[in-house]
């Protein structure tokens, strides 16, 4: 695995001193509670959590990122309760026995087919709250070896204590399911970018998150009327490398079940410049995406 040097918010927070405690409740409600009664639980977690969060300025950040300020109260809240329930998938993998969710794979034909063309594959995963493990485990289920490029700061924390010692907890989960995991990096941005292209190269698969969280210079497009900013470096990249580019959603169905989409390919081969290839993606990529938005707004991370 490829390393990364960052500048992180802090050392420690007040989130990474509570973080064993709310370790040792999620993992008890995972390894004891039936997974039916999961989602009965989560809303009251989350309850619980967006108290907590009005009254204190933590600087950790759980699976699901901070709520968007143009969501309501109630939107919040079952967000949170998505997000919390994520949590408790992820814990119960590493019960004996794990956690077996039904995943349903559709439009894997667009991947090989595009595999064939020797060019490489952008796997562009939408940002739903299944996409961190359950959009791993689909494409490791249907034998597909995939490198994820991940921020460092991925899983539970941003400060320094909790990339090193706290976000392990969920990485080492998911890479069981990948082949690699590449770390996004301010300081030498050219070796990432050069080792994409050679995995590109070898006609491997890349998945990037569609969020604009690692973005300095995001576009925005409209989603359910309003503003949605996105990143589109695996745009670019796809450009660099002639690759395809094939969006990903990934919705939870029910209890335990689980549907992954993955589309055709959206790379216009047909572009003359960087330019026109993004904005001819995104022009097919936004109502794509407002597609499965509308299926649950909850479980969409913005």
């Amino acid at each position: 695995m490829e390393c990364a040097v960052r500048d992180y918010k802090s050392s420690i927070s007040l989130g990474d001193a509570m973080f064993p405690l709310r370790l040792l409740l999620q993992t008890a409600i995972a390894w004891f509670c039936p997974e039916s009664s999961w989602h009965r639980i989560a809303p009251l977690i989350a309850r619980v959590k967006q108290a907590i969060r009005s009254i204190t300025s933590e600087t950790s950040s759980a699976n699901v990122g901070p709520a968007p300020t143009s969501l309501s109260r109630d939107a919040q809240l079952r967000r949170y309760a998505r997000g919390f329930e994520s949590n408790l998938q992820l814990l119960k993998c590493y019960r004996p026995g794990g956690w077996a969710p039904t995943i349903r794979t559709v439009g894997l034909e667009h991947l090989e087919a595009s595999l064939e063309k020797g060019s490489g594959v952008v796997l562009w995963m939408g940002n739903f709250t299944a996409y961190s493990l359950v959009g791993k485990m689909a494409l490791h289920q249907a034998g597909h070896r995939v490198t994820h490029l991940s921020e460092p700061y991925h899983g539970f924390s941003i400060t320094r204590f909790g990339v090193l010692f706290l976000n392990p907890v969920c990485t080492c989960i998911e890479n069981r399911y990948i082949a690699d995991r590449i770390l996004i990096s301010d300081h030498r941005p050219e070796d990432m970018k050069h080792l994409l292209l050679e995995k590109l190269q070898q006609n491997g698969i890349i998945s990037i998150t569609a969020s604009a969280a690692t973005s300095k210079t995001p576009v925005t497009g409209r989603i359910l009327g309003k503003d949605t900013m996105l990143a589109v470096g695996a745009l670019t990249l796809a450009y660099a490398a002639r690759s395809a580019v094939l969006p990903v959603f990934p919705i939870q169905t029910g209890t335990g079940q689980f549907t992954v989409t993955i589309m055709p390919d959206i790379a216009n081969r047909d572009a003359t410049c960087k330019k026109e290839f993004v904005d001819a993606a995104l022009e097919t990529y936004f109502p794509q995406l407002e597609s499965f938005v509308r299926m649950d707004q909850s479980q969409w991370l913005g």
